[in-house]
């Protein structure tokens, strides 16, 4: 990649992670929220990522973005440190991925 692909993808990157964090601030602002699901995201945002909660409700399901982000730190190591932290608040944790294309970004439709 040169430097002007990197310069778009972090943009990118960034651009994601506000808006998953948006979007949960928009879920607790109409009261889906719980305080639990608060802890999980502050986790998250400590080691760089971002979460929100996911599902029909009363599950207690969240993900967790790990990538795109702008961060020079290490994916693994920095997903380990929340698993990590999740499970010493006693939260369950499940990797998964997008089994299709996932998330698209189109400049213009």
């Amino acid at each position: 990649l040169n430097g002007e692909d990197v310069s778009v993808i972090n943009k990118r990157a960034s651009t994601l992670q506000h808006l998953v964090r948006m979007n949960q601030e928009l879920l607790n602002s109409i009261g889906v929220g719980h305080v639990s699901l608060d802890k999980v995201c502050q986790l998250g945002r400590n080691v760089g990522f971002e979460t929100k909660l996911t599902g029909a409700g009363g599950g207690g399901c969240a993900f967790t973005l790990l990538e795109p982000r702008n961060s020079d730190r290490p994916v693994d190591s920095d997903s380990a440190s929340l698993v990590e932290s999740l499970n010493a608040e006693g939260y369950a944790c499940y990797k998964s991925r997008i089994a299709g294309a996932g998330v698209l970004w189109l400049d213009s439709l």
